[in-house]
Formats: structure tokens, sequence, C-alpha cells
């Protein structure tokens, strides 16, 4: 150890400094017990909770359930509520050929759906300008002609559209993409 001090004088210091810190962490943990020495010479004696409310009497964290209410336009009139009518949906009986005709037609989707993804990632880098970039996704629709008429055209277009306002910040509708289905139909 160091020759300028002691045993005796190294363990005061260490004695000192072991007092210092749990004087503290006392101070900053047990604040109330240490300032306050009074309430540690009370018993603390059992006092009852307020009664516990039911469970199913909690209080509403969301807001009172609201009725529902029916959207009305133009089109739509409630004057006469025993006319609307809701229509139950049937389902049709399986076609063998319908669901295995769909089990491939997946895999083109699949294809095209990544093919789009890269064609876009693509045309982001280069920054051509709009019609470029019509006639490039024209064109690959051109290859996938085999779905302009399933009912995967609608999803595929819905994604096209997401992906050329995330990455190319362009605003295409609907009725625009699936005119380029039908202008590949044309030529």
């Amino acid at each position: 150890m160091f020759e300028i001090f002691s045993w005796n004088e190294y363990l005061i210091g260490l004695l000192i400094a072991a007092a210092g810190y749990y004087l503290f962490v006392a101070l900053i943990f047990y604040r109330k017990e240490v300032l306050n020495p009074s309430i540690l010479g009370k018993k603390q004696t059992y006092q009852p909770e307020k009664p516990i409310k039911p469970f199913n009497k909690q209080p509403d964290l969301l807001g009172k359930a609201q009725p529902d209410v029916f959207p009305t336009s133009k089109h739509i009139s409630l004057e006469n509520p025993e006319q609307l009518v809701i229509a139950e949906t049937k389902p049709k009986p399986s076609d063998p050929d319908t669901t295995a005709n769909d089990a491939l037609l997946l895999g083109s989707v699949a294809d095209l759906l990544q093919e789009l993804k890269t064609l876009i990632q693509v045309i982001a880098e280069s920054n051509p300008d709009k019609e470029q970039t019509i006639i490039m996704i024209q064109s690959l629709l051109s290859r996938y002609s085999h779905l302009s008429e399933t009912k995967f055209r609608s999803p595929v277009n819905l994604y096209l559209i997401d992906l050329l306002k995330e990455d190319l910040s362009m605003d295409m509708t609907f009725n625009e993409i699936d005119q380029l289905w039908n202008e590949q139909k044309k030529s």
C-alpha cells in the first residue's frame, strides 16, 4: 500500500466513506422515515380499505358505448327503417376447376407484385418523368395480361398505388391504373 497512509488511517477513511454512502442512500430512498423519526415509533394499525367495487362496475376507460349510427347520403334514406335490408352472403359451392385455377394464378400474382416492387425501386433510383414511369409499368403489366380479367386485378392495382405513393410520391388514381391494364390489351 502507500507509505504515506497507515492501515489505521486507511480503515478510518474507509469507514467514513461507507457511512457517507449509507447516509446518502438513506436520505434519497428513506427520506420520510429519516427526517420524521416519530413515524418509526408508532405502530401501524390495520385500516381496512374502502369496499372494492364489483368487477362489472369499473369505470369506463374508453367512454360509454354509443349506439351505431348509419351513414346517410343522397342515395340512402333511413326514413323507413323497415326498407333497410341486409343481404346475407351464401357461400358458393366450390368448383374444383376454379380453386385450382386460383391457386395457379396466385404464383403469377406473387411474381407480379415482386416485379412491381423491384421496378418501382429502380425507377426511384433513376428518377424518370411520369410518362416514362407509366410506360415501364404498362410494359410490365402486359407480361401478366392473363391476370387482367381475374379477381386479383383490383388488389394488384391497390398495391401499385401504394408503391407509387410511398416510393415515388406519385399520385395515381385507381382508374388510371386500371386504364394501364386496358391499354395493354389494345396493343
